[in-house]
């Protein structure tokens, strides 16, 4: 569980990438009405911002990775962690009380600085991965038999290991991997997912670069 000043922290790094967000991305998208979340209860429910197209609704959910300075080639995706009662919860790629239909995940190039000090000026730019979560869960079931009904003996797997850090590869062809991170107050365990094999899921919408001077198609 995250200690009060850590929350704090990490709260405020994610505004900043929102008003970055806000600021270059949402409005250059085409044809698009885009709703910035504020409600609590909403974001509670995994929606960071109302994407509407052609009379449709996609209810983004906002992944930033802002713990390192630049982009690196994978991204992590929440199995489980310890909340605030000691207790092991279900994480927010197979919560079933989350309503989010789409990621948005986010590497940023940032200067080099306390998260506490970053400022929407030490963002040079963001990499921007749109996904469907359906297609992503789909893909990780299809091809890992990775789903809810199998989280259990995974994680309980890792946890009698008890090893830290790097665990098991998804196969023997993919660099996707679990991540045990017990030296964390909140000690979850993820999938560290190969940036590759995600664009070849067939769970991706979009993938943009977003600077302050152009939205690029990557």
């Amino acid at each position: 569980m995250r200690n009060n000043n850590q929350f704090t922290l990490d709260l405020n790094a994610e505004q900043i990438l929102a008003n970055y967000l806000d600021d270059f991305y949402y409005p250059r998208l085409n044809d698009i009405i885009y709703e910035r979340v504020h409600d609590m209860n909403n974001q509670h429910l995994g929606i960071d911002t109302i994407l509407t197209q052609n009379n449709i609704n996609l209810l983004i959910d906002e992944k930033g990775l802002l713990s390192i300075p630049k982009p690196i080639n994978t991204f992590a995706l929440e199995l489980s962690y310890i909340n605030t009662n000691g207790v092991r919860r279900i994480g927010w790629l197979f919560d079933e009380h989350k309503i989010t239909t789409h990621y948005l995940l986010c590497w940023v190039k940032r200067n080099e600085c306390n998260l506490q000090d970053l400022q929407i000026t030490d963002i040079h730019y963001v990499i921007a991965l749109l996904i469907s979560r359906q297609k992503l869960l789909s893909y990780l079931d299809y091809t890992y038999n990775i789903n809810v009904d199998t989280l259990n003996t995974i994680e309980s797997n890792i946890l009698a290991d008890g090893r830290n850090g790097r665990q098991e590869y998804l196969s023997n062809t993919s660099k996707s991997r679990y991540h045990y991170s017990s030296h964390l107050p909140e000690a979850p365990i993820n999938i560290v997912m190969d940036k590759n094999e995600l664009l070849n899921s067939g769970a991706v919408v979009s993938h943009h670069l977003v600077k302050r001077s152009s939205l690029d198609i990557k």
